[in-house]
Formats: C-alpha cells, sequence, structure tokens
C-alpha cells in the first residue's frame, strides 16, 4: 500500500490501468462512508477526483482488502466496492478513451482561465444528497418537488407559467420562498402581489428561455432575458426597476433558479465560494443584468469545456428526475457550493 501524493501521481495511475485506488473519504469515521469506495486504478470514476480526499493504491485486490478488514473494518460496514468497475481486474485495453481524456479537464481549464467548477467531482454526489436532506424537510415545498412537477407540467404546448399552470406555480413558489426565507427582511405578505404580477409580465419571455440550458447560455435572445431579469428584480429591490438593471442579485436569481434551473442563486456564500472568472463586484449584493449575464457566459464556457461535469450532472439527474434532457445546472452547480461552506447547514 501507498499514500497517493498528488493529482499527476493519481492521474498516472488511473492512464497506467493496473492495480486498485481507494478513496478514503472519512477515513475511520462513519461520517460519509458511503464514499469510502475501492475501484479498479482504470475506473472512470478515479478521473473525477483528486487528492484533496486520501487516496491510497494497492498492487492487487489480496493487498487491498488486507489493508481495508485490518484498518477500516468488514466490507459493507465503512467501506465498500465501486458499483461501477466492482473493484474487478480487466484488460488495460478497456480503459475508456473518454476517461483517459477526462483526466486533463482541470488542466485545460486552468490553461484557457475558463475556472475549474468542481475541485473534486466525488463531492458533488455527496454534497447533493446532504442538501437532499435540507431540502426535503420541507417536503413538498422543496426544490426536488418543484423541479419533479416542472418537469410532468412542461410539455411541448404547455409551459408552468401558462394560463392553466401559472396559479399552481405562484403557489407552490411562494410557499418554498418563504421556507428559505427569500423574502427578509420585509414580509412575504408584502412582496406576494409584486412576485404575482412579475410573473405574469414575464410569461411570454419565460416561454422563449425555458428551453434554453445553461450551455446553450448564449443563444438566448437578449430582450427575453433582460425582461425576466428586470421583472424578477424589481420585486424585493428598493425603488422597483431602474434603467441600469442593478437589483438584489439572489432575491433576482433565486425564483429564477426555481423556475428555470439553469442559473445558481447567488446568495453570499455561493458568490464566496464559487470561481472568481476575473470579474469584479462578484460579491456585491447588487448585479446588473450585464453583470448577472456576464457571470452566467463564464459558467457556460467552464461547463462546455469540462465534459465530465456535464457527464456527472447527466447521470444525477436520470437517477433523481428520471432524465438527462433537462438538466437543472444552475441548481446543481448551487448545490455544490452552497453545501461547501460550514455556514450552509440550515436553510437561511
Amino acid at each position: 500500500m501507498r499514500i497517493i501524493r498528488s493529482n499527476s501521481e493519481l492521474e498516472s495511475l488511473h492512464s497506467a490501468g493496473v492495480g486498485f485506488i481507494y478513496n478514503d473519504f472519512s477515513g475511520r469515521g462513519s461520517k460519509g462512508k458511503d464514499y469510502n469506495v475501492l475501484h479498479i486504478a482504470s475506473c472512470r470514476w478515479v478521473v473525477r477526483s483528486n487528492v484533496n480526499v486520501p487516496k491510497y493504491f494497492f498492487s492487487n485486490i489480496d493487498e487491498a482488502i488486507k489493508w481495508l478488514l485490518r484498518n477500516r473494518g468488514g466490507e459493507g460496514k465503512n467501506w465498500k466496492r465501486c458499483g461501477t468497475c466492482q473493484a474487478k481486474s480487466r484488460p488495460i485495453f478497456q480503459v475508456s478513451r473518454e476517461s483517459k481524456s477526462l483526466a486533463t479537464v482541470e488542466s485545460t481549464a486552468l490553461r484557457t482561465g475558463v475556472g475549474v467548477l468542481l475541485d473534486d467531482l466525488e463531492k458533488f454526489e455527496y454534497r447533493f444528497q446532504s442538501f437532499k436532506k435540507i431540502d426535503y424537510e420541507s417536503y413538498p415545498y422543496c426544490f426536488g418537488e418543484f423541479w419533479k412537477w416542472k418537469l410532468r407540467t412542461e410539455t411541448k404546448g404547455e409551459h408552468i407559467l401558462d394560463a392553466q399552470h401559472i396559479n399552481e406555480t405562484y403557489d407552490r413558489l411562494s410557499q418554498t420562498l418563504k421556507i428559505w426565507q427569500w423574502h427578509r427582511p420585509c414580509s412575504f405578505f408584502k412582496l406576494a402581489k409584486r412576485l404575482k404580477d412579475a410573473l405574469e409580465k414575464m410569461r411570454d419571455a419565460y416561454n422563449q428561455i425555458r428551453s434554453y440550458s445553461l450551455l446553450e447560455f448564449s443563444e438566448i435572445p437578449n430582450e427575453a432575458l433582460k425582461l425576466v431579469w428586470h421583472e424578477l428584480g424589481c420585486v424585493k429591490t428598493v425603488g422597483g426597476k431602474n434603467h441600469g438593471g442593478y437589483y438584489l442579485v439572489m432575491a433576482t436569481t433565486k425564483p429564477l433558479m426555481f423556475l428555470w434551473g439553469q442559473t445558481l442563486a447567488f446568495d453570499s456564500v455561493v458568490r464566496g465560494c464559487m470561481p472568481r472568472f476575473s470579474i469584479l463586484g462578484l460579491g456585491d449584493n447588487y448585479w446588473s443584468f450585464k453583470t448577472w449575464k456576464k457571470v452566467m457566459l463564464k459558467f457556460q464556457e467552464s461547463l462546455n469545456q469540462q465534459p465530465e461535469v456535464v457527464s456527472l450532472f447527466k447521470e444525477v439527474s436520470q437517477k433523481e428526475y428520471g432524465t438527462d434532457k433537462n438538466i437543472p445546472y444552475g441548481q446543481f452547480l448551487d448545490i455544490y457550493y452552497w453545501v461547501s461552506s460550514p455556514c450552509a447547514r440550515i436553510k437561511p
């Protein structure tokens, strides 16, 4: 057994495809034990991780099992085999070309300056499940249930802001936003009519943007995006609508994240943990439409240059929502940055 000391060493072991790699997420502890996983070195999940979580290399399965039983306890108790590779040896030539190419995602992102979106892909699934436990405490008024309902509702001829569904959308959205205290320091009662009016006014614009994902953000009609930004922005911003489009960013993007799924909510926790993209003012509470659009374009560029992240999000969406066609990229990214903060363990 040896400790893997660097990401380049991990990359080399994966490329060689010989031996076994153990992801020691929680060590001897039980918290996070589902992420204490033994992989074959060539497993595609290996390339999705880094040595921020301790990694151990074993030359053969007998060595791995012996060490794990002695140091981590029985199989299935504090560690398990990967559900994909089953920690079973396979010929080196079976290592996929995709996995090898994905090993260069981080270095490519750094070289092009777009920003590494997820510093450890294995952490995303752990953070997603952690968020899900918090989110579903308020079932059925939670993002997961709202998104499932949206997917069931939005067919080719219908959408959640059309005349048939807008009242139900408002009811579901308002109940959920109240639980997340989106309205504070105001009372929700004071903002309720403004929010409902905004949904009515942005109905057609929403219908224009809803079929676009974050991957196609640059293709969205600008006037539709701008209208949505202004209508939601003025709901909570003192003074209402303004020509510069400067609004409380989280108050604007939080409802849109629920409705559309492609923007992050950009609360103070997320703004502090997300990539900086060399854009000034990201920590400010007020953003202009221009700033929001610039940030979203950077996320689009980063996602398109990091297919490993897209692939992971598709897998999670398929598992959670039964589809890999309408993926809430913005909300998934928001979860990753929000749950990364120690202060984000309870609803704000």
